[in-house]
């Protein structure tokens, strides 16, 4: 425990309030909720008592609503910017990035990698849930 404080008295920035705001994403049911589905898919596989869907597309599903928030937590210690939030440019890079590299770079040099459309679909349904749970798109209710 000496040593967790020790980091975080001396290696979270100066500019930055020692408290632990910066980390709210991570106390989101946002974060937490498709954390805890991940490894318990990651256990159910481990038991070999996953369903063919789960094991093939609920990571594809879950990833960004799990790295996101932790890469928001990162930059806020490396900006110093206890409020900083991805924005949606951000957010869709990180998509990007995740089909460039799993869906086309990967496949092409290694056989254990594979081309698969359904990912892409799962990632991106993981992207707008992740839009969606931090407010960064809005969605209106028919008649108001």
């Amino acid at each position: 425990m000496d040593f967790l404080l020790y980091c975080f008295r001396y290696h979270v920035p100066y500019r930055m309030d020692r408290s632990i705001e910066f980390l709210r994403p991570l106390f989101s049911k946002c974060f937490w909720i498709p954390a805890c589905l991940f490894i318990l898919n990651q256990i159910i596989e481990k038991l070999n008592l996953s369903h063919w869907w789960l094991r093939s597309y609920l990571d594809d599903l879950l990833v960004l609503l799990v790295i996101l928030p932790v890469i928001e937590v990162l930059l806020r210690i490396v900006a110093s910017r206890k409020n900083f939030q991805l924005d949606v440019p951000m957010v869709l890079t990180a998509f990007f990035m995740l089909v460039v590299v799993f869906e086309w770079f990967l496949p092409n040099i290694s056989n254990r990698y594979t081309r698969d459309l359904w990912d892409v679909l799962c990632y991106a349904i993981g992207m707008f849930l992740y839009l969606l749970c931090n407010n960064k798109i809005k969605i209106k209710k028919p008649g108001l």
